[in-house]
């Protein structure tokens, strides 16, 4: 849930080594960096226009391209799983799925939720009401769905309760503005 920076201002070129190299200062595990460096590339594909479906596709290839089975089959299984109904019914019912906060139930959670064509807002609930770890796995979706959708469509009750909200704007757009210099210095020279 830290690595979503990356996938959003990262180079291509740099985007899955830096993903693996956050995610191994906590979690130095091939599921977790591979699933952060997925994670981050179906983030940068939904940025650049790119569909939920083939954003999830670019992230299973990505995760068998890094060889890690673990971390495809997750990405298979979200593409299965329907949120409202294991919201309905909860986690234990027909469906096996644990929200523990696990990074592979976690992600298949992120799949689900970015896949799911409901708003923002009703698909983030819903991962929210299944229970267990809802901070990390309503932070993983809800990354997956504000780079669906943008910040417009996040609801405005929740945007003027978010503690920092100035400050993030201000820092995101000092990030794109030093990117937007950086490439007009490249194109200059």
């Amino acid at each position: 849930m830290r690595c979503i920076p990356t996938g959003l201002f990262a180079s291509d070129e740099r985007r899955q080594k830096e993903s693996i190299a956050i995610s191994e200062f906590t979690h130095n595990d091939p599921r977790c960096t591979v699933a952060c460096a997925a994670y981050n590339e179906i983030v940068a594909a939904l940025i650049d226009g790119k569909t939920s479906q083939e954003a999830v596709a670019i992230g299973k290839t990505v995760a068998a391209r890094l060889g890690s089975e673990n971390v495809t089959d997750a990405i298979k299984e979200g593409e299965t799983l329907s949120l409202a109904k294991i919201a309905s019914e909860g986690p234990r019912g027909n469906i096996k799925i644990s929200p523990s906060g696990f990074v592979l139930n976690s992600l298949k959670l992120a799949i689900a939720a970015v896949l799911d064509v409901r708003s923002f807002e009703d698909v983030l609930v819903d991962v929210i009401r299944i229970g267990g770890d809802t901070d990390t796995n309503g932070a993983i979706a809800g990354g997956l769905l504000g780079a669906r959708d943008g910040i417009q469509r996040v609801p405005q009750r929740w945007l003027v309760k978010l503690q920092f909200r100035k400050e993030f704007e201000e820092v995101a757009l000092r990030i794109l503005q030093l990117q937007r210099d950086g490439e007009q210095n490249v194109i200059a020279e």
